[in-house]
């Protein structure tokens, strides 16, 4: 693999809410060590044990749940302001089942409402203030499941702070329609990875390093220097896994040592590695149940 000659950027890769604080995101960690392999300079931000630290008897509940996503939710205040319905009455009217979920864990309704009005829109706040994202040229986003909102919330702060910083967006919630209708109606998403995205994204870096807009790379949704926007189709899956990286977790880890998390449930007791990609039964015999893999079905494995 031929590495980048033109001058380095620098890469933040964010973690957002509501991911499992359990353990670090494979998703960053890999893809940190891709970009580094490449010579371009890399820090990972697991922003989700930031909120975890801050809500350590009701975090882990409202990430495992498997409701009408309340976690997306709960960031649409401090997402869209004045645009979000704001007092959230309707919401909770509309699936009571949410509320008794928040009860099981020992919150109520007032509790989710105060979230949603008053202590997200401040972590949001906290985390553009906390990191120096000026500093870095690209700001990217891992998001899957309930993941979308607080990552738009936390972008579009970096953008109107720093107009100068590309916000890329990747993961399994930009699949197939959903990434280039992300980047129509978010402007200030300047890039979105569709497929995997440990051959698109660096090949983007190399353009962007280049001076180019980098449209036209399979995987790479983003508009051209005219301000149009280019779908140039799905990353083609990697075939040979062996080459990858080991992921870098010490970000997490230390991370985890800091906001004092070690007495969370089972945070920083598992590792995430990847042995294969795609499913092998599911190549052969898809299951009607299964919403996962559409783009990647073909199975792939280390040896």
């Amino acid at each position: 693999m031929s590495r980048q000659t033109t001058p380095a950027l620098r890469v933040a890769l964010v973690c957002m809410p509501f991911c499992a604080a359990d353990r670090p995101s494979i998703q960053i960690g890999l893809l940190a060590a891709i970009v580094r392999e490449h010579g371009f300079e890399a820090d990972t931000h697991h922003l989700n044990l930031d909120l975890a630290a801050l809500l350590p008897d009701a975090y882990d509940g409202l990430c495992s749940h498997t409701g009408h996503m309340t976690g997306e939710w709960l960031f649409g205040v401090a997402a869209f302001g004045e645009d979000a319905e704001a007092d959230g009455s309707a919401y909770l009217e509309q699936f009571p089942e949410e509320v008794a979920n928040a009860a099981r864990g020992g919150k109520d309704a007032e509790f989710l409402l105060r979230l949603r009005r008053e202590l997200l829109p401040a972590f949001v706040e906290a985390c553009a203030e906390g990191v120096d994202w000026g500093a870095y040229d690209v700001v990217g986003f891992t998001s899957t499941f309930q993941q979308n909102v607080a990552s738009l919330a936390l972008a579009r702060r970096i953008k109107t702070r720093f107009p100068a910083v590309r916000i890329v967006f990747g993961g399994a919630n930009m699949e197939d329609e959903m990434g280039p209708e992300y980047a129509r109606v978010f402007e200030f998403v300047d890039c979105v990875v569709v497929g995997e995205a440990d051959r698109a994204f660096v090949s983007w870096l190399r353009a962007v390093a280049a001076g180019e807009s980098g449209c036209g790379i399979a995987g790479i949704v983003c508009r051209d220097h005219a301000g149009q926007l280019i779908c140039a189709g799905q990353a083609p899956p990697v075939q040979l896994l062996d080459p990858l990286p080991t992921p870098d977790y010490h970000e997490y880890f230390e991370r985890v040592g800091r906001l004092q998390l070690t007495g969370h449930e089972r945070v920083g007791r598992t590792v995430p590695f990847e042995s294969s990609r795609g499913c092998w039964w599911g190549e052969k015999h898809h299951c009607t149940f299964c919403g996962l893999n559409g783009l990647g079905m073909g199975f792939r494995s280390k040896s």
